[in-house]
């Protein structure tokens, strides 16, 4: 979960931003999150696990400080979302009415962490180029990536004529 909270405004977000560095540190799961979330309400007794019983820790400091347990669960959504971005982007990709060939590229980029340039050609011109640099995950380049051609897609369709949409890459250090 690639979250930042550089400049937090109120306690809680300070909070959560301690949590999510947390996260972000220990490379924990959504299940682990969710399990600790179930352990602090009550709601499960299940064994846990050292990792599982340090967010859980965690989460009690927060709840005593007076963080909302919504937000807990906000935050378990959102890293869930995460964790299923690269499925995400696979069946979005699929969903594109364009050729096997450029959604085998768009699935190459994510699924190799390619670097260089993307070109979104939209009726033969250009309609944004996108820089890819080198990252360390796919989940975040997969969210990336769909969110862009989401935004992209959402501006040139409707209409009576669908537009004939066609990817360019070129594989480069940026």
């Amino acid at each position: 979960m690639n979250e930042s909270y550089k400049n937090p405004e109120t306690e809680n977000e300070k909070m959560e931003g301690r949590l999510i560095d947390h996260v972000n540190q220990h490379s924990c799961t959504a299940d682990e999150l969710q399990e600790a979330y179930f352990l602090l309400c009550g709601i499960s007794e299940a064994p846990a696990s050292e990792r599982v019983l340090e967010i859980k820790g965690l989460m009690e400091v927060m709840s005593d400080q007076r963080y909302p347990l919504n937000g807990f669960v906000r935050i378990i959504d959102r890293l869930g979302e995460w964790e299923g971005s690269e499925l995400h982007f696979s069946t979005f990709v699929e969903s594109l009415n364009t050729s096997q060939k450029e959604k085998n590229m768009l699935e190459s980029i994510v699924k190799k962490k390619r670097v260089g340039e993307l070109d979104f050609i939209i009726d033969g011109n250009s309609a944004l180029k996108l820089q890819i640099g080198e990252t360390n995950s796919s989940a975040g380049l997969a969210y990336a990536l769909r969110l862009k051609l989401s935004e992209l897609l959402k501006k040139v369709g409707g209409g009576d004529k669908q537009p004939k949409i066609t990817f360019w890459f070129e594989e480069k250090k940026l």
